[in-house]
């Protein structure tokens, strides 16, 4: 499991991310760390946390700009930098995400010339807090998403309890992951089973 600290080094939300000035949300030592730890890692998944979502556009349109990893329809987040991670990476990988009030899952197939590679995000939450759902995404990595909860805004606070959730993980002895979104009441809304490769 790779905890990133997607706050303390990043560039200033506002820039913007292009090819030739990619932005960075993780700073270079934490990259280079992450990349040789993955590289060193004989672990049939790695599972990588982080505290914004991938696709789920999160922060501000226009000036004061995205603050999760997407672009979405402007040039502000931080996709360069995340498709050169995912690029090191092609192996087994799920992301676990958050800092959004609702849960998702998404299957992601980013590089056209490896179709064979994907990954798989589970963004969850909240166990007791706000709930907004959002159906907005970024296209850009070959995104599908699985599974939304919930879809609608509750109307009040005995509505909103219905719809708190969390997320549960399990790797098998044979190396099958099973992730699950939960309801309040610990049974599955939602399960992903994935097979090692």
């Amino acid at each position: 499991m790779f905890i990133l600290d997607t706050r303390q080094y990043r560039d200033a939300n506002f820039v913007a991310d292009s090819a030739q000035s990619p932005k960075t949300m993780l700073g270079r030592e934490q990259v280079v760390w992450l990349k040789d730890a993955l590289k060193k890692s004989n672990a049939t998944w790695k599972v990588i946390v982080s505290s914004v979502p991938i696709s789920i556009p999160t922060g501000s349109a226009g000036e004061a700009g995205r603050d999760g990893w997407a672009n979405y329809q402007e040039t502000g987040g931080f996709e360069y930098e995340l498709t050169d991670i995912l690029r090191y990476m092609q192996q087994n990988g799920v992301w676990i995400t958050t800092d959004v009030h609702f849960s998702e899952v998404f299957r992601y197939t980013p590089f056209q010339d490896d179709p064979a590679f994907q990954i798989h995000e589970i963004v969850t939450g909240p166990i007791n807090a706000g709930i907004f759902p959002n159906a907005a995404f970024d296209l850009t990595l070959g995104t599908v998403s699985l599974f939304r909860f919930p879809t609608t805004t509750p109307a009040n606070y005995e509505e909103a309890k219905q719809m708190f959730n969390f997320g549960l993980i399990k790797i098998a002895e044979d190396g099958t992951l099973a992730a699950s979104i939960n309801g309040i009441d610990g049974a599955a809304l939602y399960e992903l089973q994935l097979p090692p490769h």
